[in-house]
């Protein structure tokens, strides 16, 4: 691995939970930092520079070779996109996240990154647009305060961070091993893969993710608290003696039961974010990278018990999941995967949605309903389908001031798809919790949405 420096390429390959993530149609995150103050254009151009600087990754495009390999190099790299639109309206960056997230990226030219300045000048929406290939939410977290940093304070130079230490099996605790027969299964199919290995190029992956965006509606449901009704949620839950993440879970479970009127609640597969940068042997502190994983269990909401009874119930079950690592299991399968084979799930789970009169057609619908290794492994993930998965980067201790600006708020537009019903993504930054709903219009009604939207709120304020 190199890296750049007085013009020497940084050149890596990527990880198998980085491919995953590669040519999936969904996997751009967009992150609004809502700012107060008047934002110096020019001063953002700068700052972009310098994160630019300090991250390596924000150099790098994705290079394909003979092999099919997919490499992160920083060789003959484009500019990073910065575009500059008048702010009209404080609900105007779900519109712009929208459309923006329908726009694939060359990945073999321009950076995995673009933001877009929703500017006036009292109140600013900034908004970085990242593939989830190269980065998770904490990642674009950091990277939003590094650049208010210099947004405040033009002059200022920041640390240049080294290359982001690798998420494989050599920096995973020792302890944590992959069952023999999942382990067993993966080099089964991974040899009958390259017996019949088909590649995939940017075409296909231009006409899957076209394909997606006219078959797929995704919506959001927010929540704002005040600094007031959060810091009343953070004392009840201390109170109580439970996170704010459970409290938030148990609440959903709840009011998913109460919206959709059900006879009883419903017992669902569900899924908990986890940042594991600081579990790795060599931690990865604030780097630029992808370094999330999580636990995946069934849930259902207990009607008949208290509801801090059963959010304490809740709360000791996922701490004994978080106890026993069980995350790293998934990164480690996604890591045994033949490479190609990522592409290969990804034009298996989308080919069906390919119209007829796409160039793609014949290659793409085809091999989605052939029978072969694919198959087999799309079958075992489908065991990966879940109601819900929440991402809670917690308690950001960011300063609130850079300069003459104030950092508001942090929004994340999760992605979401056709494996998950609802996406919930959670910060806290200057005292105030940020909640999103993301949802895939097909796959839930928006009205019973609004109802649970409305339910969440009333359990999170009351």
């Amino acid at each position: 691995m190199d890296m750049k420096s007085n013009n020497v390429e940084y050149r890596r390959k990527l990880q198998g939970h980085e491919r995953r993530h590669f040519r999936a149609p969904n996997s751009i995150i967009p992150i609004v930092v809502r700012i107060k103050g008047k934002v110096d254009k020019e001063n953002l151009k700068s700052a972009v520079k310098e994160v630019k600087n300090r991250h390596i990754l924000l150099q790098v495009k994705v290079e394909i070779d003979e092999s099919n390999t997919a490499w992160f190099t920083t060789k003959d790299v484009d500019e990073i996109p910065i575009k500059i639109i008048d702010r009209t309206s404080d609900d105007h960056w779900i519109n712009i996240c929208s459309d923006e997230s329908k726009i694939p990226f060359d990945f073999n030219i321009k950076p995995l990154i673009r933001i877009i300045l929703l500017y006036s000048p009292k109140k600013s929406d900034l908004i970085l647009f990242c593939h989830h290939m190269f980065c998770d939410g904490m990642s674009v977290a950091y990277l939003a305060r590094d650049i208010m940093q210099i947004l405040g304070h033009p002059n200022k130079k920041l640390e240049v961070l080294p290359p982001p230490p690798l998420l494989n099996r050599e920096n995973i605790p020792n302890k944590i091993s992959e069952n023999i027969i999942i382990k067993k299964f993966i080099e089964r199919i991974n040899k009958k893969w390259m017996k019949e290995e088909i590649v995939f190029d940017n075409d296909d992956y231009l006409s899957i993710f076209n394909a997606y965006w006219k078959n797929n509606v995704h919506k959001i449901q927010t929540i704002e608290l005040t600094e007031e009704q959060t810091k009343s949620l953070v004392n009840k839950c201390r109170e109580e003696k439970v996170t704010i993440n459970s409290m938030i879970f148990a609440a959903f479970l709840k009011a998913q039961y109460k919206a959709k009127d059900l006879m009883k609640p419903e017992k669902q597969k569900a899924g908990i974010a986890v940042d594991v940068r600081n579990y790795l042997v060599n931690p990865a502190g604030e780097s630029f990278g992808f370094y999330a994983a999580g636990i995946i269990d069934q849930f259902k909401y207990e009607n008949n018990t208290n509801f801090w009874d059963f959010t304490r119930n809740l709360h000791d079950k996922i701490k004994k999941k978080l106890s026993k690592k069980e995350f790293f299991k998934n990164l480690l399968r996604a890591g045994s995967l033949e490479p190609s084979m990522h592409d290969a799930l990804i034009m298996k789970t989308y080919g069906n949605l390919i119209r007829s009169d796409d160039s793609r057609y014949h290659k793409l619908h085809s091999f989605s309903q052939k029978k072969d290794s694919i198959s087999s492994m799309a079958n075992k993930l489908g065991a990966m389908h879940f109601g819900f998965a929440v991402t809670n980067l917690g308690r950001l201790d960011f300063p609130r001031f850079y300069g003459d600006l104030e950092l508001e708020r942090f929004l994340i537009f999760p992605p979401t798809g056709p494996t998950i019903e609802t996406t919930i993504f959670v910060a806290t930054v200057c005292d105030r919790l940020s909640l999103i709903l993301s949802f895939v219009e097909d796959k839930i009604d928006p009205i019973i949405m609004m109802k649970i939207r409305k339910l969440l709120f009333d359990y999170l304020t009351s």
